[in-house]
């Protein structure tokens, strides 16, 4: 009978996964390597999960470690082209 809820959770799961799939690759290349493959850790987990509620968990740690690593990129490229920038405007 909850078979409608099940497909919409199901969908709802799948668009999560996929978000978070996308930025962990994109963490995994661009931003912080470690962290885009714990995330990309945290997927393959819980796609083999069966419960919602343990599958849910292990994709809000995936799109944590993305976020994480993100920020941790930002900040390492930053401090790493600041010199660069700061001697191109003292030229």
């Amino acid at each position: 009978m909850g078979s409608s809820e099940d497909l919409k959770n199901k969908s709802h799961f799948d668009k999560k996964m996929r978000q978070a799939l996308i930025l962990s690759l994109i963490d995994l290349i661009c931003c912080c390597t470690p962290m885009g493959i714990a995330a990309l850790i945290f997927l393959w987990l819980a796609s083999n999960e069966n419960e919602p509620d343990k599958q849910q968990k292990k994709i809000s740690h995936a799109l944590s470690a993305n976020y994480i690593g993100f920020f941790i990129g930002f900040i390492f490229q930053y401090i790493y082209l600041l010199p660069y920038y700061l001697l191109f405007l003292k030229n």
